[in-house]
């Protein structure tokens, strides 16, 4: 995609001076950002079969996150500093791992982004973040999940309670979406547009590995976009994200450029419309020995409504997806194409059930249906 990589550096780094020449032109719309202070604990089981391959996997994940403001700020444009962290463990409890299901019954990506065959407790976020020029500059730093902060949206991303395809809760086209590492992320709003960068160190192979950082690999990543909200609270957002990471000795050199839009309409964010589409060069070598999803092109539309039927805690999410497979794994994988459905229903604050079906095919191989199940334990402490 891009033949000279220090063109996206330079981009990266014109975008990081931007924000700081901007940041104080004009105070920023305030959006609901979820920026109250909270201590969360969650556990997610869930099971996923396959209708042809006669197939499963069963994993769990629990997770332990917060955010807690440190201070509130004062003068000199010094807004409030909250330390942020999401901890977890995941582990594969039974069945076939997924990039193996996927391999044995032809599916492309894997169903659902939460497998471990390796018990792994994780942190992913242990980071500082500073608002500046009453909020109109955020600043994180620290151990970041560096894709967390890209493109993101209230209707997908959460594999624990909405889509469980990784191609909607993640993004297996490259390795992007896994990157963890001590890095920077800095955002400016200004009035309905906004933009962002961030950086990270892409090849840490421990929690907080600080001597990997002085081998300058390292993943870049700007976005841009407008977001605005209507006199009836729905939201309206469309960005642009690209990125660009460094070859190291996991992988060669990737690249992507993405777009995606989410639009809210009716009643209290009644009925939502969302999708992300993107164009990707991903590494030609890697460890994963071609075993693994790699795709040139890749994404999703989808629709959202809650409620449903009159029912209170009914949510409802539908969405189509199709992925074409790189060079490097073409000849493990096909163009695939799929849909996923799911039902979601909120018993109490702290129990939700979720209910999921995924029909995808692929161009020469048979379809396959996924049936899975979710029951997600939650418990706010703050």
């Amino acid at each position: 995609m891009w033949n000279n990589s220090n063109r996206v550096r330079h981009v990266a780094k014109a975008a990081l001076f931007l924000c700081i020449l901007h940041c104080n032109a004009s105070q920023s719309e305030k959006f609901d950002q979820d920026e109250a202070d909270r201590l969360s604990l969650s556990l997610t089981p869930q099971y996923q079969a396959t209708f042809r391959a006669k197939l499963s996997n069963t994993n769990y994940q629990a997770v332990f996150a917060g955010a807690q403001t440190l201070y509130e700020g004062g003068n000199l444009n010094i807004g409030r500093g909250r330390i942020l962290w999401y901890a977890g463990r995941t582990e594969t409890t039974g069945g076939t791992t997924t990039n193996q299901l996927s391999l044995r019954a032809g599916l492309g990506w894997p169903i659902n982004d939460a497998d471990a065959p390796n018990p792994e407790n994780h942190i992913d976020i242990l980071a500082i973040q500073q608002y500046l020029f009453e909020d109109s500059l955020q600043l994180v730093a620290g151990k970041l999940l560096i894709s967390d902060s890209f493109l993101t949206s209230p209707y997908y991303g959460d594999d624990q309670t909405t889509f469980t395809s990784s191609m909607i809760s993640s993004d297996p086209n490259t390795n992007f979406a896994q990157v963890k590492g001590l890095g920077l992320y800095m955002r400016v709003d200004r009035n309905d547009w906004f933009i962002a960068g961030g950086i990270a160190d892409n090849q840490a192979n421990i929690e907080f590995d600080i001597p990997s950082l002085s081998d300058g690999h390292f993943v870049y990543a700007i976005e841009s976009g407008y977001r605005k909200k209507t006199d009836y609270g729905n939201e309206n957002k469309v960005s642009v994200l690209a990125f660009y990471s460094d070859s190291n000795r996991d992988r060669s050199e990737e690249s992507g450029i993405v777009a995606a839009f989410t639009t809210e309409m009716g009643n209290d964010e009644s009925w939502a419309v969302f999708g992300r589409y993107g164009w990707y060069k991903p590494a030609s070598r890697s460890t994963s020995n071609n075993s693994k999803w790699k795709g040139k092109n890749g994404g999703f539309f989808g629709v959202h409504t809650k409620a449903i039927f009159g029912i209170e805690n009914l949510d409802v999410g539908a969405a189509i997806m199709a992925g074409i497979p790189s060079e490097s794994v073409s000849n493990t994988f096909e163009t695939t194409y799929g849909t996923e459905f799911y039902l979601r229903y909120t018993f109490a604050g702290w129990l939700t059930f979720s209910h999921s079906e995924q029909v995808v095919s692929s161009n020469e191989r048979k379809f396959d249906i996924v049936s899975g199940f979710r029951l997600r334990l939650h418990h706010n402490f703050y």
